[in-house]
């Protein structure tokens, strides 16, 4: 699955969150910032592919979310980005 592909853009997007939130308390409109955001991306990669491209980014939508819920619980436990909540990561 090239679900993979989404990876970086949900980081570089986590990353604008965090700046764009900072502080803790605000997992929820993070979350829900990139969730936005990253689905803008595969909506509008999908509507601009054709063929092969197409049904990757097609198959990759109903995935985002969890994706997204992966990358911030592998940035949290290794400590690699630093998403900060107070009470729950992310909202979740």
């Amino acid at each position: 699955m090239n679900w993979l592909m989404l990876v970086p853009v949900v980081v570089q997007l986590i990353s604008f969150a965090e700046k764009l939130f900072a502080g803790s308390g605000k997992g929820a409109v993070k979350k829900s910032m990139v969730m936005g955001a990253a689905e803008a991306v595969v909506t509008g990669m999908t509507a601009v592919s054709t063929g092969g491209q197409k049904e990757t980014w097609a198959s990759v939508a109903p995935m985002v979310g969890d994706i997204i819920d992966a990358t911030v619980a592998i940035a949290n436990a290794t400590g690699w980005a630093s998403i900060e909540d107070d009470v729950q990561k992310w909202g979740m």
